[in-house]
């Protein structure tokens, strides 16, 4: 997951999704994920496998997303190589 601060003083952050191929899953997870305490926005990306995250920098909004995700069939992760920063 990459995790950057807007000047809105929110947070985008991105997790690596496996299983969402169709648009149809693409509304699925971003519709499910917006319902998580502290996210302002989801948005996924099918073609390569993203799951963009705008939240207000809880790192359990997050943790939220991955898990509504894998409620949903799909896995989502945290993308290699990085770490969530301590907004």
């Amino acid at each position: 997951m990459r995790n950057t601060k807007t000047a809105a003083g929110t947070c985008t952050g991105i997790l690596d999704v496996n299983g969402a191929s169709c648009p149809s899953c693409a509304y699925t997870i971003e519709r499910a994920g917006r319902r998580v305490a502290g996210v302002s926005d989801v948005r996924v990306d099918v073609n390569t496998h993203e799951i963009r995250v705008q939240y207000n920098g809880s790192p359990g909004a997050l943790t939220g997303v991955q898990a509504i995700v894998a409620r949903l069939g799909y896995q989502a992760t945290l993308r290699a190589g990085s770490a969530p920063s301590g907004v």
